[in-house]
């Protein structure tokens, strides 16, 4: 084989080589800038394609917090919540909203979290609002709204600021009367189970 002809041909290939790596360079950088931009993610919620009834929002980016507040303060009747964490202030605010409007409110918070969640425990009872405590052998960590008993907002997303803006989580919002009324059975049986056990324990003097 001719040098010079095998020689061009190493070239040709070196540059092919770098055109490739910097094409790859480009489009890691543009890649990496929607990443952090609201074009990569769907900035709050995504209908599903087959029926309006259901939707989700995923974190990050931010946004979940404030679907979930559009939702609590859209409430006409009543609402009904399990939460692990309560302390968004956003979401205390849109509960104190929709109490303010005459819906019925009642929450059941986990047990082991009162430290965490005494400054909103204290401002919701402050308003009358029926809250009360979840007590389990392990955690109550449930991350429950219902909505008019026909809404259900569920997921892994706790009711925090830290998920909201930090953390990795998921929400769905289901529009579903029969579902809803699974999620309030549960609910009832928690508020049930948990007045007995609370209950024995300030009789037998061991309620914080």
């Amino acid at each position: 084989m001719d040098f010079k002809i095998f020689n061009n041909k190493i070239k040709i290939l070196l540059s092919k080589k770098w055109s490739i790596l910097i094409l790859i360079f480009i489009l890691g950088f543009i890649i990496g800038s929607l990443m952090k931009s609201d074009v990569f993610f769907i900035k709050k919620h995504l209908l599903s394609s087959n029926t309006d009834n259901i939707k989700l929002c995923f974190t990050p980016p931010s946004g979940c917090g404030d679907l979930v507040i559009e939702e609590i303060k859209n409430a006409r009747h009543d609402l009904f919540m399990q939460a692990y964490v309560l302390t968004h202030q956003g979401i205390i605010d849109a509960i104190l909203y929709a109490h303010n409007n005459g819906v019925k409110i009642n929450i059941l918070l986990d047990y082991k979290s009162y430290r965490s969640n005494i400054k909103g425990y204290k401002l919701l009872k402050s308003k009358n609002i029926n809250i009360s405590f979840d007590k389990m052998n392990g955690l109550a960590h449930n991350k429950v709204i219902i909505i008019d008993k026909e809404k259900v907002i569920t997921g892994s997303f706790n009711f925090s600021h830290a998920a909201d803006t930090r953390n990795a989580e998921n929400l769905v919002i289901i529009n579903d009367k029969k579902i809803a009324e699974a999620f309030l059975n549960n609910w009832i049986e928690r508020k049930i189970v948990s007045a007995q056990q609370l209950s024995k324990m300030i009789k037998d003097g061991k309620h914080k």
